[in-house]
C-alpha cells in the first residue's frame, strides 16, 4: 500500500501513467517540475485519500480539473509557478480539510478576486485550525494541572492519615512500654487476722 509517490517529480512527463488512479490509498502525490504536463486525467479523481497534491512548476498545466474540488481529504494543494493555469475549481474553498493553497508565481490566478477569496478562506481555515489546536492544548494543560492539584490534595490527605497512624502506633507502643515497665500492684489482704 503506497501512501507517498514522488518519483514522478521532474521527469518531463507530458501525460500521467493511466494506472495512477488505481492507487486509492495514495496520500501524497508530487508531480512537481513536470513542465510539459498539460492536464490531469480524470482517473486521478479516484485518489480520494489524497492529502497533498504538489504540482509546483508544472508550467504547461492550463487548469485544475473540477474533480480536484471533490478531494475531501486534501490538505495541501501547491500550484505555485504553474504560469499557464487560468482557473481553479470554484468549490476548492468548500474543502474543510484544505489548509494550504499555494498559488505563488501564477500571475493569472493571483489577480483573480475569486482566487484571492479562496486563498483567504483557506488561510483563515488554517489559522482557525491552529488556534483550535492550541486551545485544545491549553485545555489539556489546564485539565492536567487540575488533576495534579487533586492528586497533591489526595497525597497530602494520605500523608496526614499515614502520620496519624504512625502517631497512634507510637502512642500504643509507649502505653504498652509503660504497662510493661510498671511494678506489679501490691497485693491486698482480703481477710483480717
Amino acid at each position: 500500500m503506497r501512501r507517498r509517490l514522488e518519483v514522478l517529480e521532474g521527469t518531463g512527463l507530458r501525460e500521467l501513467p493511466c494506472g495512477l488512479g488505481a492507487l486509492a490509498s495514495l496520500q501524497h502525490l508530487s508531480l512537481a517540475r513536470n513542465s510539459r504536463l498539460t492536464h490531469l486525467p480524470h482517473s486521478l479523481s479516484a485518489l480520494t485519500a489524497l492529502r497533498v497534491l504538489n504540482l509546483e512548476g508544472c508550467s504547461a498545466l492550463t487548469a485544475l480539473p473540477d474533480w480536484a474540488g471533490k478531494l475531501k481529504d486534501l490538505q495541501t494543494l501547491n500550484v505555485g509557478q504553474c504560469r499557464a493555469i487560468e482557473a481553479i475549481p470554484h468549490d476548492l474553498n468548500t474543502l474543510a480539510s484544505l489548509h494550504s493553497l499555494h498559488v505563488h508565481g501564477c500571475k493569472r490566478l493571483e489577480e483573480q478576486p475569486a482566487v484571492k477569496a479562496t486563498v483567504a478562506i483557506v488561510e483563515a481555515r488554517a489559522a482557525l485550525a491552529t488556534a483550535s489546536h492550541k486551545l485544545a492544548e491549553v485545555q489539556a494543560g489546564h485539565e492536567a494541572a487540575k488533576k495534579t492539584r487533586n492528586m497533591r490534595r489526595q497525597l497530602a490527605t494520605q500523608a496526614q492519615l499515614d502520620a496519624a497512624i504512625l502517631l497512634e502506633q507510637d502512642a500504643r507502643a509507649a502505653l504498652q512500654s509503660a504497662v510493661d515497665s510498671a511494678p506489679p500492684p501490691a497485693a491486698h489482704r482480703l481477710w483480717s487476722s
